[in-house]
């Protein structure tokens, strides 16, 4: 993904920057906390073989911005949610599956969850969601 132009949506908030490679069927990928869709670029390339690679960087990431809220607060998830959905609609995209690791692939399930009919798959790598788990695994966590 080394030389690849970086695509940019202006949203309400900030601007969401992503970078589109391949052809095929679309796949999103989403990074983790403090890092960003760069971080991908050796999956993304991999990938690029059998399907159109969207390697998204979340709000606030990367080369995307975000205002900063006053008081400081987290990003809702919602918002990552709409930045995908508007990322998808200006791509001409239906059915994305979706690659995320750690906080991207809870991005990924709340996506799917929230708008199933944008989703194809999910593959979630390490989302930390245990706080949701059931209590006899909690307690092995």
């Amino acid at each position: 993904m080394t030389g690849l132009p970086v695509r940019s949506l202006g949203r309400p908030g900030g601007t969401i920057a992503y970078r589109v490679v391949g052809t095929g069927p679309p796949l999103m990928l989403l990074h983790a906390t403090l890092s960003s869709g760069r971080q991908l670029r050796a999956l993304a390339t991999r990938l690029a073989a059998r399907f159109r690679v969207i390697s998204v960087d979340r709000r606030g990431s990367g080369d995307s911005s975000a205002a900063a809220p006053t008081p400081a607060r987290p990003i809702d998830v919602e918002v990552h949610v709409d930045d995908l959905m508007a990322i998808a609609a200006e791509e001409g995209l239906e059915g994305s599956a979706l690659v995320g690791h750690s906080y991207g692939g809870c991005v990924a399930l709340e996506l799917a969850a929230r708008r199933p009919e944008a989703v194809s798959a999910v593959f979630a790598y390490e989302p930390p969601y245990a706080h949701v788990a059931p209590p006899e695994a909690q307690r092995h966590m």
